[in-house]
Order: structure tokens, then sequence, then C-alpha cells
């Protein structure tokens, strides 16, 4: 019968650093290759049996990997902010300031470096498990607890992220004089996409600061021998981390469920350069959806930055958003047809007659009585098809044309789909070229 995986009960339940608690004696690296634990990044393991999100590998990711100063930002920020959906096993963006240079890196892979304790001093010649016992792990159940606090009520920092006292300062630190116009400095010309599993130059933490070369987390203290190899010392890229580097102004980062994440704003803004307008605006809908930010403060961002790289996307992600999408695919809907050059519709239209409710309209024309309806899969349910129809029926009784259209019909023909609504939109005497 095989051997029952080890178990340490001070491991049980928590997520923590692989070569601490082999340093501590709880397991060895064997064990950690067993099935009790799940590797959630590079060192960082998790009791197998915890159902892991999102949120947990964000909080991972804030508290060992990333230099002081940096958020979880993009998708990622937008998830923990209850927008967008993100597997447990999908990539944590993060923004890590464009003024972590080479010489913090170096300090950092030093075997002389201490790691910082929980309130930002540092310990001489011990490492974390030494110093701190509990800074090694952290239970999910305190993950979730601060995902639930309300977002603007007063709290502590949370356990997860005592080892990076840096991140807890909602003025972030500046660009120094070197950083140009666009966000980037000299070092990081290269790397303008700032789209990538490595930062440029110094991209990855032990014990809360930043490892030269690349993202490398092995070890408790920067240094430390573990297993007959220096802890510390990998290089490249680490799965499930995309690092992204540039310039953070003060107020561009603020804390949610006790994590160092963008503002409502600044992730606006870095949605609008790292992905594609049409979802970029998906996600930028569903934040003004949940009043989280609005469209005047988004222009105001995007003008205080004016000739800065970026700053014209997010105004043109802004000119297309629109708070009343009710789900993502009613904005990539909307968004797309825009973009073909048809008239802005209207969004969640009204539809009555005599005072009396007909309908309530997904996009709409109202002034050429054209709508289209996105039809998602709850729409199969029997009960809901007979009520479609009876809205539908009502709909044509006040001269409406109504289209639908399913996620198939936007992925396979949305060419045959768009042709159709222009269509409609001609028949009803729009006059302009579409």
């Amino acid at each position: 019968m095989p051997k029952a995986p080890r178990r340490p009960p001070q491991l049980r339940g928590r997520i923590f650093r692989g070569s601490s608690a082999v340093s501590r004696g709880l397991v060895t690296r064997n064990d950690l290759r067993s099935s009790a634990w799940r590797p959630l990044f590079r060192d960082v393991y998790a009791d197998a049996r915890l159902t892991i999100t999102h949120r947990h590998r964000c909080a991972a990711v804030a508290r060992w990997l990333v230099p002081p100063g940096s958020a979880i930002a993009g998708r990622s920020a937008a998830a923990l902010y209850g927008v967008g959906r993100l597997c447990a096993d999908d990539p944590v963006d993060v923004l890590v300031p464009s003024t972590v240079d080479a010489a913090a890196a170096r300090s950092a892979d030093s075997p002389t470096s201490d790691p910082p304790t929980t309130d930002g001093t540092t310990t001489t010649g011990t490492t974390p498990a030494e110093a701190t016992p509990a800074e090694a792990t952290t239970t999910a159940a305190a993950i979730t607890a601060a995902a639930e606090r309300p977002a603007d009520a007063a709290r502590s920092p949370s356990p997860l992220l005592s080892t990076t006292a840096g991140m807890t300062t909602a003025a972030t630190t500046t660009a120094d004089a070197a950083t140009r116009t666009d966000g980037s400095t000299p070092a990081d010309a290269a790397t303008r996409t700032e789209t990538t599993s490595a930062v440029a130059g110094g991209a990855a933490v032990a014990g809360g600061a930043a490892v030269a070369g690349g993202a490398a987390v092995a070890g408790g203290a920067a240094g430390t021998r573990t297993g007959g190899r220096r802890a510390g010392r990998r290089r490249g890229p680490m799965a499930g981390l995309r690092i992204h580097r540039g310039r953070m102004d003060p107020g561009d980062v603020g804390r949610h469920g006790g994590l160092p994440v963008t503002t409502p704003a600044r992730t606006c803004w870095d949605l609008a350069r790292w992905l594609d307008v049409v979802e970029a605006v998906v996600l930028i809908d569903a934040l003004l959806a949940r009043r989280l930010t609005d469209v005047p403060k988004l222009r105001e961002y995007a003008l205080a930055r004016a000739g800065r790289r970026g700053w014209r996307t997010l105004l043109r992600a802004v000119d297309l958003a629109d708070a009343g999408a009710e789900s993502p695919q009613e904005s990539r809907t909307r968004v797309r047809l825009v973009l073909a050059g048809l008239p802005r519709p209207e969004t969640q239209w009204v539809v009555s007659t005599g005072g009396r409710f007909v309908a309530r309209l997904d996009l709409a024309w109202p002034e050429f009585r054209v709508a289209v309806e996105y039809d998602g899969l709850w729409h199969d349910d029997p009960e809901q098809f007979h009520r479609d129809r009876r809205r539908l029926n009502r709909l044509l009784g006040e001269d409406w044309i109504v289209l639908h259209v399913t996620a198939r019909r936007l992925r396979e023909d949305f060419d045959g789909f768009l042709a159709e609504v222009r269509a409609a939109l001609r028949s009803r005497g729009h006059r302009r070229r579409l």
C-alpha cells in the first residue's frame, strides 16, 4: 500500500513558500512533489485540499513574487473588483514600477541581504521562517475574509502581505528623471509592449525585494542554501505570472480586499493599453456599470496624462464604453457594430406605448425602430423561449425590427449579421453610407 503523503498540521489549509517549509523541517522537497501539495508558482505551494481561486493566486503574488510598490493590475485587478471571470490557473497580471533598478535587484540577489519583517524593518542572519514563522504561510480563509470586507472599510494590513510593507501605501513611487514620457525608461526600451512573463531588468522577489534578471523565487532569505542549491538564483519567466513594467503615479494604487491593486482609473488605462479595444471596452463597461468609476473621471485621468504613451488609447476606449451593457457579449456586439461604422445604439432602451411597458431592448436605434438582442444560453429554456416570443410579438406590433444574435453567430458569421443590421437601418430611412 502506498505511503500516505506527509501533511504536517502547520501547513494544512495554507499557502506557503516551499523553501521556507523545507528549511523549517516541515517537509522535504520530495514531499512537495506529492499529491498533498499543489504548486501555484515557483516555490509557492498550497494545500491540495484547498479550492484555489484567482484571488488566492493574486495574494500569493503580492506577498512573495513582486517588488515593493507593485500592484495587481489589468485583468486581474478587474477580477478583484468583481469584473470579468478568471479561472484559478489564469495568469496574474502585475504592474511593477519602472523605477525598480538594477542596483535594487543586485541587492536582493546578494547572499548578505536580509528579508523584510512585517513592520518593514529587516532582520539579520535569519530567514522569514526563523524570524516569524507565520510569515511563511497564510490561510485561504484569511484571503477570503479580506476579500469580503467592504472596499472602503478601514482595514489593517492583510497577513498575506506581511512581507511587502512597501506596498501598503496608496501613493506609489513616481518615475524619476530618466523616465520617458511614455512611462518607460531607457533600460526597458526593448520591452515597450510591457506584456512579458518576466520583468525587464529585475523581475521578482525573494522576501519582498527584486531579483535581477528575471522572475525568481526560491528560498526564505536571499541567498539561503536549501537542498544543496543557492536559493533565489533561478532566472527566467515564471509560469502563471504576467509582469508589466511602467510608470506609476501617486494615487494609482490602493488596497482592495487587503491586496495592493491598481485603482479603477489606472486599471482602465492598463486594460486599454494591454488588450485589444473590444476586450478592453468589455471590462471598462463592467467597471462603469458597478460605479467603480465614471466616464468624466476616466477622461480626466487620460487628459491629465496627455502626451504619455497610452492616453489616446484610453480616450478611444472610453468613447466606446457604455455603463448600460449588462453582459460581456452585449458589450462585444455593440463595440463591433460601432467599429464597423454603424451609428452608436442606445443600451437597455425601454419601449412603451400609452404609458404601458412593452419591452427593454439590449441595443436599439429608437429613431429607426431597429433593435438588436443578444440571445445567451438561458434563452434555450422553454419558459424563457415562451416569454421571448410573446415579447417579440409585442415589439412587432409597435413596428420594431428586432434582430437576434448568438455567440456562435458573432464568432462565425459576424459579417453576415452586420449586413442584416445595415439592411434593417437602411429600410427605416438611415441615409448615411453604412
